[in-house]
C-alpha cells in the first residue's frame, strides 16, 4: 500500500485478529478506546483499529518508519495523530496481549499514520510511525 521510498518497513505479518481488533499502544496502558466509530479509536497512549473479521481471512499488519510524509499509495488514511511513547517502544498487539510487531523508538510521543484498504474490514493496514524532535531544555 506504501510507497518504499517513503518509509522503511520493519515488519509485516497477517493476522486473524481476536475480536477483529488490533491495538497500536507506546506502553503499558489500561487506557484502551471502547469506541471503534470509522474502524478506529484513540487515547493518548493506545490506538484501537478494526481487521478483517478473523473467520473471513487474515489482515496483512505492516510497521514501517516513516522517513517523510507523503501520499498515501491506493490506501484510505483513517488516523494522522500522535501517541505517547514513555516505554520508548510502539508495538501492534491483540486485543489478548499477542504482540505483532514492535519498534523501539527515540522520542516520548510519536506520529502515527494509520492507512487501510478499505474503510470497513480492511485486509492490509499499514502504521508509519513518524519520531518526533524533542525540545531542547523540556
Amino acid at each position: 500500500m506504501v510507497s518504499s521510498d517513503e518509509n522503511s518497513e520493519i515488519g509485516a505479518i497477517e493476522v486473524h485478529a481476536p475480536y477483529s481488533v488490533i491495538l497500536i499502544e507506546g506502553g503499558p496502558t489500561k487506557d484502551i478506546p471502547h469506541d471503534l466509530s470509522d474502524n478506529v479509536g484513540a487515547t493518548g497512549s493506545s490506538i484501537a483499529v478494526g481487521t478483517l473479521s478473523e473467520q473471513d481471512g487474515p489482515t496483512m499488519l505492516r510497521l514501517l518508519l516513516g522517513d517523510r510524509d507523503g501520499p498515501d499509495a491506493a490506501g484510505l488514511r483513517i488516523f494522522d495523530g500522535v501517541i505517547d511513547a514513555p516505554a520508548g517502544n510502539i508495538s501492534v498487539r491483540s486485543v489478548e496481549g499477542e504482540t505483532y510487531l514492535a519498534l523501539p523508538v527515540r522520542t516520548a510521543t510519536v506520529r502515527l499514520v494509520i492507512t487501510t484498504n478499505a474503510a470497513r474490514e480492511p485486509s492490509e493496514i499499514d502504521i508509519r510511525v513518524f519520531e518526533l524532535q524533542t525540545l531542547k531544555g523540556a
